[in-house]
């Protein structure tokens, strides 16, 4: 599977992967604390399939430049990458675009869909282990470790509001501008979750399924951790997107 480096705007590094035709395209989005190689667990399969693609980075992942504070924004300034990325594509022939997201990088690419000066070339997601809401996720982690529940309240608050500068940020976070669970979703959708998550809970993915069932095909996998749904079972994540994408 050849690839070569190529340069976004930001300037954020890329790999960019050809593929049979030119016109449909798949950009991988990685999560926070992670890098580009997220996406070559499951290159292949696109690769195989026909797919164009762009594993990329993103500000403060350690191969993009860091953010301006030198913190992460949790995908509030992060998203201009992904924009670029779509940009990018468009600009070399894209007519198809498909956006496939791992944990923040989920959440990323469904701002993107809503909020890309490019989104008509959006044809639809995939979502792995995705964080779909911050203010579920900080609060089933907060949980999960068994911290008192006001924690994340005020961790959340701090992020939001005037006391921002306490986390070391140089503007608030408008996380809730990345909360898209309540609007139905533009392009189809596919979340691969599993059950035994215990960073980002299912149940956000469930619900936003069940509110969006014309949408959202969700596929859950009985065992794995947060964003190890490839790993777990490799067979099950490319059979799904592989008979998802030939619907």
């Amino acid at each position: 599977m050849p690839s070569s480096e190529v340069w976004l705007p930001g300037p954020a590094p890329a790999w960019l992967v050809p593929g049979d035709d030119s016109r449909r395209w798949v950009i991988h989005i990685h999560g926070l604390g992670g890098r580009r190689a997220t996406g070559v667990r499951t290159a292949p399969l696109f690769h195989r399939l026909g797919y164009t693609q762009l594993l990329i980075s993103f500000e403060g992942d350690g191969d993009a430049p860091a953010t301006t504070d030198g913190k992460h924004h949790l995908g509030h300034t992060e998203v201009d990458d992904v924009h670029a990325a779509i940009g990018y594509a468009a600009s070399h022939g894209a007519d198809s675009i498909f956006l496939s997201g791992w944990s923040m990088g989920a959440a990323m690419a469904l701002a993107a869909v809503h909020t890309s000066p490019q989104k008509d070339l959006i044809d639809g997601l995939v979502l792995t282990a995705p964080v779909l809401d911050w203010d579920s996720t900080l609060s089933f982690n907060t949980a999960a470790a068994r911290l008192p529940v006001f924690l994340s309240g005020t961790a959340l608050w701090i992020l939001r509001g005037p006391l921002y500068w306490l986390a070391g940020l140089n503007q608030p976070l408008k996380l809730k501008d990345l909360d898209f669970t309540t609007m139905k979703p533009e392009v189809p959708v596919l979340i691969l979750h599993s059950n035994a998550d215990t960073s980002t809970p299912i149940s956000v993915s469930a619900k936003y399924a069940a509110l969006h069932p014309d949408n959202v095909t969700l596929v859950r996998f009985p065992a794995g951790r947060h964003t190890q749904e490839w790993n777990t079972d490799p067979g099950l994540w490319e059979r799904s997107v592989e008979h998802w994408l030939q619907q």
